[in-house]
């Protein structure tokens, strides 16, 4: 039996169904996620010093149907940001001080999050953590622009979402002939929807989930 290693940071994360309208949200929704992530870091009785935060960015002009349903995050810039503080904290207020404060300075414009999550690491578990030295920093650099989607060299995996209609049927040719007996096994008509109803969305259990997120509720149900 091997002992499980020490664990080493405690966070949380949403990238999903995140929508923002104006700053103020963007502000809130960090707020609950950073008092999550104190009542998971209170739950393991740990404490930290480095509070980092990641930031999806929408990638401007993405072709709508490169993400996960009606509200996925699709393609987007990935920012991490840190910042060490001068002493172990496992308290909400301050993690959320120190999220926000970063956020503010990335100025990244509320409207093109498309995710967010914070991390602690430098736990007081590790006798190393307590000899580091502070990068509280007065001021976190501001996001570089965003990327630019170009058509010309997608992603591998956006492929299949953005090619033509055409070219993603076997044009030209008929359906290959069926054995002898063989079902067909395509569904006509919406039978095969028959008693579906739509997952319910992570975004709407939690208390930071923006009112525009929840707005969005034209999902359509999955292909056959």
């Amino acid at each position: 039996w091997e002992e499980r290693p020490a664990r080493k940071s405690v966070g949380a994360q949403v990238t999903w169904g995140v929508r923002f309208e104006e700053q103020a949200e963007a502000v809130k929704f960090m707020n609950d996620l950073a008092h999550e992530v104190a009542g998971r870091m209170e739950s393991l009785k740990v404490k930290g010093r480095t509070v980092s935060i990641k930031i999806l960015r929408a990638i401007r002009n993405a072709p709508e149907l490169a993400r996960k349903g009606s509200i996925g995050h699709g393609l987007c810039d990935h920012y991490t940001r840190s910042s060490t503080l001068p002493s172990f904290t496992g308290s909400g207020a301050v993690i959320s001080r120190e999220a926000v404060r970063i956020l503010h300075d990335l100025k990244v414009d509320p409207k093109e999050i498309r995710g967010a999550g914070i991390q602690i690491t430098r736990l007081d578990t590790d006798p190393a953590s307590s000899t580091a030295g502070s990068k509280l920093q007065s001021r976190i650099a501001a996001a570089p622009a965003p990327s630019v989607f170009d058509p010309s060299c997608p992603p591998g995996w956006v492929k299949p979402y953005i090619l033509p209609p055409a070219k993603q049927r076997r044009t030209g040719r008929s359906p290959p002939p069926r054995s002898p007996g063989e079902t067909p096994n395509e569904v006509k008509g919406d039978e095969h929807l028959a008693g579906w109803s739509p997952p319910p969305r992570a975004i709407d259990a939690f208390p930071g989930a923006s009112a525009a997120a929840k707005r969005l509720d034209n999902r359509s149900p999955p292909s056959s």
